[in-house]
């Protein structure tokens, strides 16, 4: 009688045969949907979990899904390389529809570079549900059951199914696939074919291992440096791996430090073997969770799992800072190699107050600090990706990564991926969000870089919480309106060295100042009402915060400043005032720098925004004095400007 192996874990070294009929019933209970089990440290079981089936919306795409509910012929949206905001539509009678709802949506995103005001339309070919339905059929009868298919995307950018084939096989492949696929009911027009080879960005952990550079600790993120406090981003390595640190967290009351799991000694699996920094003269934790992913693929014979991640408990005697990533000192762009190793003296970290649970959109800036290139940024290229990795006979494949083009190397697994606010470039914030862990990468040019997803990541592990404390006091504000421009002010924070300054309105979040003094005025905004503490009810609202910080260190977001903003432009030009009535003052010229006497005036002015119903006009007295325009736009918004007219009886340009 013929039998069949099947691997199963219950150590990193056990391997036992399962009879032919047993796989047939394990093939069976893959596709029940089961929640995936609590967090257990004793154990590495395989856990059962639902593959994507058709219908069913992966809840990163569900922003497109709503989308089609609202726009049926839609296909997604994404940011191109120039920060605009590109909405995929194959009927352009859906354009304004489409338009619409991607604007409810991108609103909340902060970032300076892109635009979350306007949109253009890309006409497509395919919409949303024809290409989730064809890239879930694939899934289940390709991606999963041929080897030699690596990678498998719903891409918004091209509107269409890519599928990544390993250089070996891609020959083969796209000779043989496309017949397959049509026999499946997929239009083959929807499919695009690419050579894609990801790799692991580890490094073989090295025997013998040098000693140590504890001469100079903390110098650098990079290899053989020590670290007396664990903080994301630096050097670590296991018994088989280099790595780089994600973030410290806690799973409860367990503090712990999260990397990938290919840098343990079982990937996707319990060992609860050691890591070290930055050798193994150092032990600093031990593995505590990594549980086993679930059967997929011909017979159960491969593995899948949301995620590449693993959470290693920190031992008692190491110091470790949660939620800080160690800040270089300076970037590298995407094509210019590795960034800065250095820390920052000044800033030398990152705070993570927040993470980003929402659906990550294509286009978007992310940054990474690893300890083989350092910090990089580059913007989403793919969102929801599946990424194959370890061939057969040990198949894993990660469900729904996001590609970037962020250059990492060997030993960057592990870096902790954020979004800065504000700039999606510059970045002048202490605070950062984050978004996940770098898992594999794809040697180019051009290099491109794949990530973990932090809800993918806790819906494997368990809940963790990354977020550095507040541990300076909490600033308390005061506004109020200085002309027209929103002020606040504080009292210094003890031990605060910079304050983080916010604003948050229908456009996004924003960081738009850093100062080291207590009091910033919004330059750049125009309001006519300070509500204090309480929300307005206007859709023209516009509230501040700020955030105490010192190099390591943040206080919780202060009480929240809210305020009635006025619409349009804030260019309003008033012309030079022109003489009504008799000219008693004999002659002279009107200006708004020079003092004096004379007739009453009327005036004019320019540069008026769209949509302006009415304004109100006036004169000025002999004498001079303010002139307030009110510009009144169809929804009823005002905005205030304010000029000074004097009048110089010395200048005779306008005598007559």
């Amino acid at each position: 009688m013929l039998f069949l192996g099947l691997h199963v874990r219950s150590s990193p070294f056990l391997w036992r045969a399962i009879p032919f009929f047993a796989l047939i019933v394990l093939a069976a209970a893959c596709r029940e949907e089961r929640p995936l089990a609590a967090p257990n440290p004793t154990a590495s079981a395989r856990v059962d979990a639902p593959k994507p089936t058709l219908g069913k919306v992966r809840p990163e795409e569900q922003h497109f899904a709503d989308l089609a509910e609202k726009s049926p012929s839609s296909a997604g949206f994404y940011f191109d390389s120039a920060g605009r905001l590109i909405v995929v539509v194959r009927d352009r009678g859906d354009d304004a529809l489409a338009r619409s709802a991607v604007a409810e949506f991108v609103q909340g995103i902060s970032d300076a570079r892109l635009d979350t005001k306007s949109s253009l339309i890309q006409e497509g070919q395919f919409t949303f549900g024809e290409l989730a339905r064809w890239r879930d059929i694939i899934f289940d009868e390709v991606f999963t059951q041929v080897r030699g298919v690596t990678t498998l995307d719903l891409a918004e950018v091209t509107n269409r199914v890519e599928i990544g084939l390993s250089k070996s096989a891609a020959a083969s492949l796209r000779a043989s696939l496309p017949s397959q696929l049509a026999a499946l009911g997929i239009d083959t027009s929807a499919i695009i074919y690419q050579v894609e080879d990801p790799e692991a960005a580890t490094l073989p952990a090295r025997s013998p291992r040098p000693a140590a550079l504890s001469m100079f600790a903390g110098t650098s993120i990079g290899d053989r440096v020590f670290w007396d406090t664990l903080a994301g981003g630096i050097h670590i390595e296991s018994n088989v791996k280099q790595c780089t640190l994600g973030i410290v967290a806690d799973a409860g009351s367990v503090r712990g430090l999260v990397t990938v799991s290919h840098c343990s000694e079982d990937f996707w699996g319990l060992d609860s073997g050691p890591m070290y920094q930055p050798w193994d003269y150092r032990q600093v934790g031990s593995e505590y969770l990594d549980p086993a992913g679930w059967g997929c693929g011909f017979l159960t014979l491969d593995e899948c799992r949301r995620s590449d991640a693993s959470f290693y408990q920190i031992a008692s005697t190491i110091p470790s800072a949660k939620g800080l990533i160690v800040r270089t000192q300076s970037w590298a762009a995407p094509g210019y190699g590795s960034g800065s190793m250095i820390p920052d003296t000044s800033r030398p970290y990152f705070m993570v107050d927040a993470v980003d649970n929402d659906q990550l959109v294509g286009g978007q800036y992310v940054h990474k600090v690893g300890r083989t290139t350092g910090w990089t940024w580059g913007q989403i290229t793919h969102t929801c990706k599946d990424v194959e990795s370890h061939g057969w006979p040990n198949t894993r494949r990660t469900l729904c990564t996001y590609e970037s083009s962020m250059y990492v190397d060997g030993g960057d697994s592990g870096s902790p991926v954020f979004t800065p606010y504000g700039d999606g470039i510059n970045v002048n914030t202490d605070v950062v969000k984050l978004n996940g862990i770098i898992q594999h990468k794809v040697n180019g040019p051009p290099f491109r870089s794949f990530f973990s997803k932090w809800d993918r990541i806790v819906t494997d592990l368990g809940a963790l919480d990354p977020l550095a404390p507040a541990v300076l006091s909490t600033p308390s504000l005061s506004g109020g309106i200085t002309v027209y421009y929103p002020s606040m002010s504080w009292a210094a924070v003890s031990g605060a060295t910079r304050y983080n300054i916010f604003k948050d309105n229908p456009s996004g979040q924003v960081l738009i100042g850093t100062v080291t003094s207590t009091s910033f005025s919004d330059g750049n905004a125009n309001v006519l009402q300070y509500t204090g503490g309480t929300e307005p009810t206007t859709s023209s609202k516009i509230k501040y915060y700020i955030y105490a910080v010192n190099g390591s260190q943040k206080s919780a977001r202060s009480n929240v400043l809210w305020y009635v903003g006025a619409s349009g432009s804030f260019n309003l030009t008033i012309n030079g005032p022109s003489v009504v009535g008799p000219n008693t003052a004999g002659c002279g010229y009107w200006s708004a720098e020079v003092s004096g006497s004379g007739p009453i005036v009327s005036y004019t002015w320019s540069g008026l925004f769209s949509g302006t119903d009415s304004y109100i006009t006036g004169t000025v007295p002999t004498s001079g004095g303010q002139l307030w325009v009110v510009v009144v736009d169809n929804n009823g918004k005002q905005t205030a400007y304010l000029k000074t007219i004097t009048y110089d009886p010395n200048n005779t340009d306008n005598c007559s």
